[in-house]
């Protein structure tokens, strides 16, 4: 009789905290895919902006789009890990060496550039479906 009481008080408190427990883990995994989902959405508009602003300097590189372009490069490093941030600068470096224009090299390394970005947004993908 003791152990049937035990037996239906646990039966009774599992079936307390089951939806508990459900819920506080669904909260918390929808919060992980929101933040993951705020992340990629940020970075992929300030990777957009870097581009399209190196593709204002392209034809026409008036003092304002240039101005753009390092803006938009400087807060992409912000957002970038080790590795791309060394890249990016080495495109800043390259671009004001060349004094503002772009060369050979510079669209070289902003290919490289591009990649590494690419790869970045691919990886915050993956991520988001774990």
């Amino acid at each position: 009789m003791i152990i049937s009481i035990i037996l239906s008080s646990i039966a009774a408190v599992a079936a307390i905290l089951a939806p508990l427990l459900t819920a506080i883990f669904n909260n918390r995994n929808n919060m992980k895919i929101k933040n993951l989902d705020l992340i990629y959405s940020q970075k992929y508009e300030v990777y957009k902006n870097f581009s399209t602003a190196y593709g204002e300097i392209q034809f026409r590189a008036n003092l304002q789009d240039v101005g753009n372009f390092i803006s938009s490069l400087y807060e992409l490093m912000i957002l970038c890990n080790e590795n791309i941030r060394s890249e990016l600068f080495i495109l800043a470096s390259l671009f004001k060496k060349n004094k503002n224009s772009i060369t050979e090299q510079v669209e070289i390394q902003f290919k490289k550039c591009c990649e590494l970005l690419h790869s970045d947004l691919m990886n915050e993908i993956k991520r988001k479906k774990y």
